[in-house]
Order: structure tokens, then C-alpha cells, then sequence
């Protein structure tokens, strides 16, 4: 190694070490007091930690940020640790994950090593101990992350200069970028040159850049140009950079008022009829890709599994949306889905705006599953007891297992609640024109 690279290695080491206290572990463990010591030791050391207790509750966090390090138990309610290692290095493959036992084996860790996991940590741990892995880990994954994506080098053709990054998912890394004095947020696949679908992805998330940028309108992410950078050809777009929060920022906050809920709710209707108008199925509508400005502005982002027409570029095992927002049909590969399952995801949102609560919960996959396709939830307005009939109305009309009985489209949504505005009686609900259209002959609550 010439000096100049030795200099450039030490001087990265360095960089990481420091960035590794901006990290974020996630800490999945079924026994509350291990997860509350966890936390506590790893939050004086700076990092942002998060917590679950099942799978499922992990899957939820992973879907909305990115994690450099996760630490679970090898003994789950509902899948074991091994299995969620299997499935963290299939899907995020920056991410490092350090499993902890009660009862280690040689044999067992030598093999979870081999599938991925960064270690194997006994318990009782030892801080020190814990702290030496979580720390090597990080480092690891920093290194990994800032190798796979080279961002520098990968952006060099493209005018733009990196400022920071944004977010970070399974397949790609968004960043601000700036060019001009302008800003910018930039999406850049993630290409694992061993990644026998890679090409697949590529088709995808070009496919992705083209569906944005042939739409122009205020509720949906504009994107304004994309291609293909460096030697390697790495796939990337450009969109417009909006200051904003995720929906379920605004959720757990409960600072909304009712008519600011409902106006968040319109605005994704409309987005959602331009996207269908276009022959789109977003099928991944839910809070984490719905952002919110500070003058409560909506943009509908991430198309990333989107499907156009007849288009087909579904990766094989993967999930096809997140499981608490799918409608019953899209549980079934058998069934057609249409806008109807889109509308079904928007009511899903809809209903937790409204009521701070998810309409379908349960530990497991499996269980949030059968929440959906078969059990009804709780009546809103057993939750929010003022909140208007109109609207727990609107939401049993979105929320109808069976597609047929559902809004056909976005637009009727957003007919329904402009319906409202022009000084109908809340306490009668609504006409009985409309009455005809919304509520169902079926019960819809529990």
C-alpha cells in the first residue's frame, strides 16, 4: 500500500470511528428488562437505539428507517433470531447483526457467523464485551455502506455534490445533493456486483424514475431527471428536495386537528387518482411514504414496487407492500388487485389518522394477515367518540374486504369528503343519495 492510500485508509478509519456515534441499533429482544439495560447502556454511548419485541414489531421499524446494527435474541415469540438475521442480510446488507443467546452452543454461533450475524454475545453480557462488538460492528457496517455506495466516485458525472445522506433502505441510499446552490434529494440503487437479481432491480427502480417523472402534480415527489453514473453504471434520480416529516411522524404526535386530518387525507386521494389515472398501482401505501411539510403539505413518494400496466418485476420471496396497510387480496396471489387495494391501503391510513390506533394488529405476519382478510375493527367512534359519522362512514366504505364493495376510485374518496363541506349536517352523517353509495349492508365494525 503506497503511502498516499495508507493515509487515505487511516484517515477513513478515523471518519468512521466518529460517524459511528450518529448510528442507529435497533434492539429486538421479548423480555422488556433486557431491552430497557440495552437501551440504557447503548444511549450513553451516544447512539440512537430502538426497540422491539417481536418480529413483527422490528419489521414495522425496518420498513421506516435504517439500522446500522440490530441486536436480537436467538429465542423470539414469533421467529426466531436466526431467522430475522436470514432475513436482514437478504434485504439490508449494510446492516450488521449481533445475536444474543441465554444458552450459547460453539456449533450454533460458528453457523449464524457463517449465514451473516457480525457475533454472538452470551448473556449475562458484560458491558465492556458489549461494547467492544457494538463498536467493531458499527464500524463494519459504516465501511460497508460507504464502500457499496462510493458516493464521490459514483456521482462525479452527474454535476451534483453530496451534502448528506437522507435515508438508507434495503436497496438504495437517498442523499442531498446540491448543484447550482440548488438542493436537491438524489435515490441511488444499491448494485451487489454478486446479486444474481441485480439486473432485475435495475428495470425496477429505473422503472420507478420513469413512472415519477412523467407525473407533474403537488401531492406526488416530482422527479427531474435520472440515468445511469460512473464506470459501473449505477442507477440514480433526482427529485425535488421537500423539508418534511413522514406521516406517521404526525400520528404519534397527535397535534391534528380533525379538519387537518381529513384535508391530509383528500390530498392523498388526489395524488393516488393521478397515479391510477396513469395506469399506476402503488401498492405500498402507508405513513412512511407519505410526507407532511410544516404548512401540511402531502407528497406521495416511493414507487418503488409499484406496478405499471401489465409490468411484472416482482423480486421472487419478497413482500409486496407492508403487511398491517394490505388490503385482504393482496395477501393472495390468486386475486386481481386494482386501485381498490390501494383505496383499502388509504383507508387503513386513514382510520389511524383519525383514531391514533391501527384499524388490523397482531405479533406476527400471520396474524395481521387474518386481522385483515377476516375480523373487523374496532368502530372509530368507540375511539374518538366526536369525531363526525361522515367520515367513520367514508372509512367503512374504503375498508370493505371485498373490493366490489369499496370507492372504485380515488376521486369518489375525494367527492365524498368535499361532499361534507358544503354544510351538511354532521348530525344527520350524510344525504341519503349518499347514504346509498358509502354505507355497507354488511357490519363493518366490531
Amino acid at each position: 500500500m503506497s503511502e498516499s492510500e495508507h493515509t487515505k485508509t487511516k484517515s477513513f478509519h478515523h471518519e468512521t470511528l466518529d460517524d459511528i456515534q450518529n448510528s442507529r441499533i435497533l434492539v429486538v429482544d421479548d423480555d422488556e428488562m433486557v431491552r430497557m439495560l440495552l437501551h440504557k447502556a447503548l444511549k450513553i454511548q451516544g447512539y440512537e437505539v430502538d426497540l422491539a419485541g417481536t418480529f413483527h414489531e422490528a419489521l414495522e421499524k425496518l420498513a421506516l428507517l435504517h439500522y446500522d446494527l440490530i441486536l436480537t435474541d436467538i429465542n423470539l415469540p414469533d421467529i426466531s433470531g436466526e431467522e430475522l438475521l436470514v432475513f436482514c442480510k437478504t434485504n439490508y446488507k449494510s446492516t450488521e447483526v449481533i445475536l444474543i443467546t441465554g444458552a450459547p452452543q460453539l456449533d450454533g454461533a460458528i453457523q449464524d457467523i457463517k449465514k451473516g450475524a457480525f457475533d454472538y454475545l452470551a448473556k449475562p453480557i458484560a458491558l465492556e464485551k458489549l461494547y467492544e462488538r457494538v463498536n467493531a460492528a458499527l464500524i463494519q457496517s459504516k465501511t460497508k455502506h460507504n464502500i457499496s455506495i462510493n458516493t464521490e466516485d459514483t456521482l462525479s458525472d452527474t454535476g451534483y455534490s453530496v451534502v448528506r445522506t437522507l435515508g438508507s433502505g434495503n436497496m438504495g441510499v437517498v442523499l442531498l445533493v446540491e448543484k447550482n446552490k440548488n438542493y436537491y434529494a438524489m435515490k441511488i440503487l444499491r448494485r451487489e456486483s454478486k446479486d444474481p437479481l441485480s439486473d432485475l432491480k435495475v428495470k425496477r427502480f429505473i422503472r420507478e424514475a420513469e413512472i415519477l417523472a412523467k407525473i407533474d402534480h403537488p401531492n406526488i415527489v416530482k422527479v427531474l431527471e435520472f440515468g445511469m453514473s460512473g464506470e459501473e453504471g449505477v442507477p440514480y434520480f433526482v427529485m425535488e428536495f421537500i423539508a418534511s416529516q413522514p406521516l406517521n411522524h404526525y400520528i404519534a404526535q397527535k397535534t391534528l386537528s380533525t379538519n387537518e386530518q381529513v384535508s391530509i387525507i383528500r390530498d392523498i386521494s388526489l395524488a393516488l387518482n393521478v397515479v391510477h389515472n396513469e395506469g399506476i398501482l402503488h401498492r405500498d401505501i402507508k405513513p412512511g411514504n407519505i410526507l407532511i411539510t410544516e404548512d401540511h403539505q402531502v407528497k406521495l413518494t416511493d414507487f418503488g414496487i409499484a406496478r405499471v400496466g401489465d409490468s411484472n418485476l416482482t423480486i421472487p420471496t419478497e413482500i409486496l407492500g407492508s403487511p398491517a396497510y394490505m388490503s385482504p387480496e393482496a395477501f393472495d396471489s390468486s386475486q386481481i388487485k386494482d386501485q381498490r387495494s390501494d383505496i383499502f391501503s388509504l383507508g387503513t391510513i386513514a382510520y389511524e389518522l383519525l383514531t391514533g390506533q391501527k384499524p388490523f394488529n397482531g405479533e406476527t405476519i400471520g396474524e395481521v394477515m387474518n386481522e385483515i382478510r377476516f375480523n373487523r375493527p374496532i368502530e372509530p367512534m368507540k375511539i374518538v367518540p366526536n369525531l363526525p359519522p361522515y367520515l367513520q362512514d367514508i372509512l367503512a366504505k374504503m375498508l370493505a374486504k371485498k373490493p366490489e364493495d369499496r370507492f372504485d376510485s380515488a376521486e369518489k374518496v375525494v367527492e365524498a369528503l368535499d361532499h361534507q363541506s358544503k354544510n351538511i349536517s354532521q348530525k344527520e352523517g350524510i344525504t341519503a343519495r349518499l347514504l346509498r353509495t358509502l354505507i355497507l349492508r354488511k357490519p363493518t365494525w366490531k
